[in-house]
């Protein structure tokens, strides 16, 4: 990966050691790129530096580390002060990258590595990592600090997480190809480290990091899904989201609030599940785990029922579907409805056909797969095996509906596929 370094205007001799933040607007049109004389190379527009190949992100570095840059500062361009070579303190950060939860486990020599096509990051209090509106160009993983992820708003800018070392960010508008969604802001003194596409198809070979990074981008795709709005049969407005991992408490709340048959006939036994078991239900990769959930259109934060689909190993193009409504929602067609939703967001994920275990008795749960032309056998004693095909679910819903599903579940159950798959199939560095 090519490292380029700004270091001043005229000629590459004496003047060409002008610090860069003594630089005015007027003067940032003849800066030069080590390397070549093109003038246009260093370019201002938009608050940003940029060099005319993508695959050669500009290295701003200050003569001294602790030189700030005026200009970058002024435009509040991302490529702001402190720009260091990552490989000048490899080993050093490769070691504290190892302690992170999204690298466990991986070599110290593959880590030395990976980092070498990164370049790192030192940002104060206040310094813009990312820009809501810009390209997403480079991804980040914070080494140490702290930021605040905005977005702006009808009142000014919403704060909607605050991320620590460890973790990754800006990685969705990379791999999408669509601009950031968000502003990332340093709120105490944070060093990250940045890289492009390819870097990022080197992450992805690490040990596990695949998996992992996989369940990052599905979950946080997922939080920015639009609910799809729709109505019961008796006109009640309600909402559909993919279930989302911070929907934990609401699920065990929920649970609660469900009868002992009801708890039966979702799990088979009339007690309240495990903490083991709730953390399964929420723990969702959205490609081969998915889930709906569906809140009250009138009071958002109230999740009436989930239906899921698990896809099963030995035959990956079928999956287990499980349903949960809440007593009170029950017998207003929930069921044909989430049986609907299912099978849009399985019609983009690979599957063909469904399979679910029900007990015998359970007449409502086997009336709603009925209509779906579902064929039923023995098991066990008391529990009956329905097969049914992905096709036949989806037609339980109207045509619209159907297309706003699918697309609203496109994005999710394909991005640790597809999305990331792509990534991996980057071409190397030159």
């Amino acid at each position: 990966m090519r490292t380029v370094k700004v270091l001043g205007s005229g000629s590459s001799s004496g003047s060409a050691h002008r610090r860069h933040r003594h630089l005015g607007d007027s003067e940032v049109k003849d800066l030069h790129v080590a390397g070549t004389a093109d003038p246009d190379v260093g370019q201002h527009r938009r608050g940003q530096l940029s060099t005319t190949s993508p695959r050669a992100p500009l290295l701003i570095r200050p003569r001294r580390a602790n030189t700030k840059c005026k200009f970058c500062r002024e435009c509040q361009s991302p490529q702001g002060s402190g720009w260091v070579d990552s490989r000048e303190n490899g080993g050093v950060i490769a070691g504290e990258l190892s302690s992170s939860p999204l690298l466990e486990g991986s070599a110290s020599a593959d880590l030395a590595s990976f980092v070498e096509h990164l370049e790192s990051r030192r940002l104060d209090p206040g310094d813009r990592l990312m820009l809501e509106g810009e390209a997403g160009q480079f991804f980040a993983i914070l080494v140490s600090g702290q930021v605040s992820v905005t977005r702006d708003g009808p009142d000014g800018p919403e704060r909607l997480a605050v991320v620590g070392s460890g973790s990754v960010i800006g990685e969705l508008a990379l791999l999408r190809g669509v601009p950031r969604t968000a502003t990332v802001t340093a709120t105490v003194p944070t060093v990250a480290l940045t890289g492009d596409t390819e870097a990022f198809a080197l992450l992805l070979e690490l040990p596990g990091v695949r998996e992992r990074i996989g369940r990052v981008v599905s979950a946080r795709l997922a939080e920015v899904v639009r609910p799809v709005p729709a109505n019961l049969q008796d006109g009640t407005p309600i909402l559909l989201r993919p279930l989302l991992p911070s929907d934990r408490d609401g699920i065990a709340a929920a649970l609660l609030e469900m009868s002992a048959e009801s708890l039966r006939r979702r799990f088979f036994t009339g007690g309240q599940p495990t903490e083991r078991v709730i953390d399964y239900l929420v723990s969702i990769d959205y490609v081969n785990h998915f889930a709906w959930l569906v809140l009250d259109a009138r009071v958002p934060a109230d999740g009436w029922a989930v239906a899921r689909y698990v896809r099963r190993r030995d035959t990956p193009d079928c999956a287990e579907l499980a349903f949960a409504v809440k007593d009170a929602h029950q017998g207003r067609g929930l069921g044909s409805l989430l049986l609907g939703a299912t099978g849009a967001a399985a019609s983009v994920g690979g599957i063909r056909d469904f399979t679910a275990t029900l007990l015998s008795d359970n007449a409502p749960m086997r009336a709603v797969l009925a209509k779906a032309k579902a064929t039923f056998a023995f098991d066990e004693p008391g529990v009956s095996r329905a097969e049914l095909s992905v096709e036949n679910a989806a037609l339980r819903l109207s045509d619209p509906l159907y297309r706003e599903l699918q697309s609203a579940a496109r994005d999710v159950v394909t991005a640790a596929g597809l999305a990331l798959a792509h990534a991996a199939r980057s071409p190397p560095a030159q």
